[in-house]
């Protein structure tokens, strides 16, 4: 039973405080009515070059892997909501959630 868990890492609570954070902050740029500085035309294509950024990153996720993260981040669902929502158990939600932020990361190109 065990077999098929070698090689493969535990959640890592700080991969996903620090993608939270990154989310948050493109969730901000995303409605500028959240950005409290004032704004010049350098920060606002700087704004729009990551939100494309973001946006491509996001259309790279397999379908299963978007789907986790607007259901947990996006609509704040926890994770037996996600689950049921996703018609899977909670654990394999637990998996896929840190699977996708793995590849999220990978994507974009952050560095641990």
């Amino acid at each position: 039973m065990w077999s098929a868990y070698i090689g493969t890492r535990g959640r890592d609570v700080r991969l996903e405080r620090e993608l939270e954070v990154e989310l948050e902050r493109s969730s901000q740029i995303a409605d500028p009515g959240l950005v409290a500085a004032p704004s010049s035309p350098s920060r606002d294509a700087a704004n729009r070059e990551q939100m494309v950024l973001v946006a491509n990153a996001l259309s790279q996720l397999p379908k299963d892997y978007r789907e986790v993260l607007i259901l947990r981040h996006l609509e704040g669902l926890s994770f037996p909501e996600v689950a049921k929502r996703m018609g899977r158990t909670l654990s394999s939600v637990d998996k896929l959630w840190v699977r996708t932020l793995a590849r999220l990361r990978r994507v974009l190109g952050v560095m641990s």
